[in-house]
């Protein structure tokens, strides 16, 4: 036995057209035109794209796995982006000291070598530095581990920011770190 409704009464029609205007069906509305809908062939269900079969589940795992792989190549064949200048055309590098540096006989007198020369540099360009602390968090995926010292000579011991119009004058600031005075190694990149 079908169980088709019958069509619209007038007084359904009325509420209809006073409600549509609104766009709040009743409930009980909505559902009778939908399946009246449904009846004469207004509405299809639409099919699935993929389906739950193997076939289905095989297609939906290939058609991911060849966009993840043409993303992954898309982003290694984009070239980098240019570096960031200010309105004077000055680019922003960083120095990262690394902790591999000579002791110096006198601390306090190497700590006033870097200031010095810190403000040097400012005089003439925006730039900043700090020592960091020895302590410190590893952090991971999933895990962040306290650390009260990071081990090895090599690790960053500080930084100094700076802008310079272009490679060629970030190095020869550089250069002029006391760093170097101690046998230290110096990193310098430019930020993007």
């Amino acid at each position: 036995m079908e169980n088709k409704e019958k069509p619209l009464t007038r007084s359904e029609r009325e509420l209809l057209d006073k409600h549509f205007q609104r766009a709040a069906l009743p409930p009980h509305l909505f559902t009778k035109i939908t399946r009246i809908m449904k009846d004469e062939g207004h509405i299809r269900t639409p099919k699935s794209l993929l389906n739950l079969s193997p076939g289905g589940l095989l297609t939906a795992f290939a058609l991911a796995a060849g966009l993840l792989c043409l993303g992954f190549m898309a982003g290694k064949w984009q070239e980098a982006p240019p570096p960031v200048a200010d309105a004077a055309g000055n680019s922003k590098f960083i120095l990262l000291v690394h902790n591999d540096d000579q002791p110096a006989e006198d601390p306090m007198q190497q700590v006033k070598e870097y200031g010095d020369w810190l403000r040097k540099i400012r005089a003439e360009r925006i730039a900043d530095g700090e020592h960091l602390h020895s302590n410190g968090w590893l952090l991971a995926q999933n895990q962040v581990e306290s650390k009260s010292e990071f081990p090895g000579r090599s690790e960053i011991g500080g930084y100094f920011t700076f802008e310079a119009a272009d490679a060629e004058e970030a190095l020869k600031i550089a250069k002029t770190c006391p760093h170097l005075h101690y046998n230290g190694t110096l990193e310098l990149r430019q930020i993007h």
